[in-house]
Order: structure tokens, then sequence, then C-alpha cells
């Protein structure tokens, strides 16, 4: 599965269509660069609750976390991500929020997992977020921002360090 570019495209008779194409950023390195292995049994039993609006991000990131073999709880906005926060109860042990969500923003959603769960490890996903909040964010308990679009690699090293600074058990 490749982490390339998305497409989407929003069209209404009478008012007009919206077309929107995702790219990344960077180009790939010159040189073969050996990607780091994530350590499969850190993987292994993980619960991740995935708040992610669009589509076709939500199955791609899905689909590398599936594939690693963590558990993981869909959610397309933010006032259904703290409703099946609070359902799953303590058996979710990251978050990964879009910080742009319908119902409630990502910053919304964090801070109201963090005064339920302050322990409860969160990491924001974004492809453009000022620095002052990042700042403000980040000394009130953010794990980390994840920016979007990133390579699998890149995923999976966040949120294996996301776990392991959490101590969650495999």
């Amino acid at each position: 599965m490749k982490w390339g570019g998305v497409l989407k495209v929003d069209s209404e008779p009478g008012v007009g269509t919206t077309v929107r194409i995702y790219l990344p950023l960077a180009s790939p390195p010159a040189v073969a660069v050996k990607s780091q292995p994530v350590a499969r049994e850190r993987c292994r039993g993980a619960t991740v609750l995935l708040a992610e609006d669009e589509p076709i991000v939500a199955e791609l990131i899905r689909g590398i976390l599936t594939e690693c073999g963590y558990s993981v709880i869909e959610c397309s906005d933010g006032r259904q991500a703290l409703d099946s926060l609070e359902e799953a109860g303590d058996s979710v042990d990251l978050v990964l929020l879009d910080y742009r969500m319908p119902n409630l923003n990502g910053i919304e959603v964090f801070d109201a997992i963090h005064a339920a769960s302050p322990g409860l490890p969160v990491i924001l996903m974004s492809g453009a977020i000022k620095a002052s909040q990042l700042e403000s964010l980040r000394a009130r308990g953010l794990r980390s921002v994840l920016r979007k679009p990133c390579s699998r690699d890149e995923l999976l090293r966040e949120v294996s360090a996301a776990l392991d600074d959490g101590e969650v058990a495999s």
C-alpha cells in the first residue's frame, strides 16, 4: 500500500464543483534509505481510535495499522470519536485525531480526552497547523503532531513511539 495523493470531488447541481487534490510535499530521497523496522511485537494487541473524516485517508491509515496488527476503532467526526472512546473504556491505547473534522475539531476532541484521561496518548494529524497552536497543545500534553501526508514508516514510528511512551502492554 502506497501513501500517495488523494483526489476529492464535491459537486452540487446549480452551485458548482470543487475539486481538491492532495499531493505529498516531499519527493523521495535520491539515495535509497533503509527504513527502520517497527517492532511487530509492539503492535500486537494495541487498540487505536482513529478519528478521520476523509474516507480515503481513513481507509489508508486503517489498512496500515491493521496490517501491523493493531485493532482500529474508526470514527468520522469529533463527536463520534468521544462517544466511541467512552464506549470502549480503557481498551483504547492510543488516539489518532484529524485536525479538521465535523462536529468537533481535533483540538476540541483532544481537550476533552486530555481532561478525562490525561495519560492516554494522542497524536494529532494535520496538513497545516500553526506553530503557536502546536506549542500550546504540546504544553497541554499532546504527544505529537503527524504532518499529512506522511509515509507508512512515519505513521508506524509515531504510533509505536507514543505507545512506548505510554508503556502500553502488548
